[in-house]
């Protein structure tokens, strides 16, 4: 963890994360690369072997295959998420980002051990209610960043998350939202594609429904999660461009 000083605070506005997002996105394409390489692709080639291979569908194989899937998503997600919390950052502060593949592989484990538990939580969540589950998401959003930029551990980074979206959760509950309707209207459309498509077309808007899609959705998720965490830090405890930046030095 490196030590970090305060300045004077600033005002957290959620267009200013909208907006910042936005820049990130459009400035890093390579985040977008990554997501369809480390997501969008294994997606694509599971929705392939699940649907429209040769797999009896409840065979041995097929379940094998559904664990693989799950196992090969939260593999990409930590890497993606890593690439995109290092590039955002970085780019936050002015610096042309470097060497977000190793940085990604440096938290790595814990990343993805961060990702599984948070995962599991919300999905429970979910199936009891609606509104736990977006809770425990809203509450966490900034786990990954803070694991990543501050050296917590896995159950420190849910604290740190908590401690810092404490105050401005309905703001981070509304971006959450958006977010899952811009994922599933594009799932949406992709399928409906899908339906009118011909033969040849078919299975690649399939795939695109039920691949690129979320993982497209993921680098803006990611994104969002690191300028999230970046504007409540420098709300909360008025860390400004230098002391962020000194994390990737």
């Amino acid at each position: 963890m490196v030590a970090v000083t305060a300045g004077p605070a600033a005002s957290f506005e959620v267009g200013r994360v909208v907006t910042r997002t936005l820049g990130v996105l459009v400035r890093r394409p390579a985040i977008w690369l990554a997501a369809l390489v480390f997501l969008g692709a294994p997606q694509a080639a599971g929705v392939w072997l699940l649907f429209y291979s040769d797999l009896e569908t409840g065979s041995g194989g097929w379940w094998a295959a559904c664990l693989a899937l799950v196992a090969a998503w939260f593999v990409g997600l930590a890497l993606m998420q890593g690439i995109a919390i290092h590039s955002t950052i970085g780019t936050l502060n002015g610096k042309r980002p470097r060497g977000a593949f190793k940085a990604a592989l440096a938290v790595f484990a814990p990343l993805t051990g961060f990702l599984v538990l948070a995962g599991l939580a919300q999905a429970a969540g979910a199936v009891l209610l609606l509104v736990p589950g977006l809770m425990m998401l809203t509450a966490w959003a900034v786990g990954g960043p803070a694991l990543m930029v501050e050296g917590r551990g896995v159950i420190e980074a849910f604290q740190r998350s908590a401690e810092l979206t404490r105050g401005h959760r309905w703001e981070i509950l509304g971006l959450v939202v958006v977010q899952i309707i811009l994922e599933r209207g594009g799932m949406w459309v992709f399928g409906r594609l899908a339906e009118q498509a011909p033969d040849a077309a078919y299975l690649l808007a399939v795939v695109c429904a039920k691949g690129v899609t979320p993982a497209l959705a993921g680098v803006v998720g990611a994104v969002g999660a690191a300028t999230l965490y970046y504007e409540l830090r420098a709300a909360k405890e008025g860390l400004g461009e230098g002391p962020l930046a000194a994390v990737f030095d």
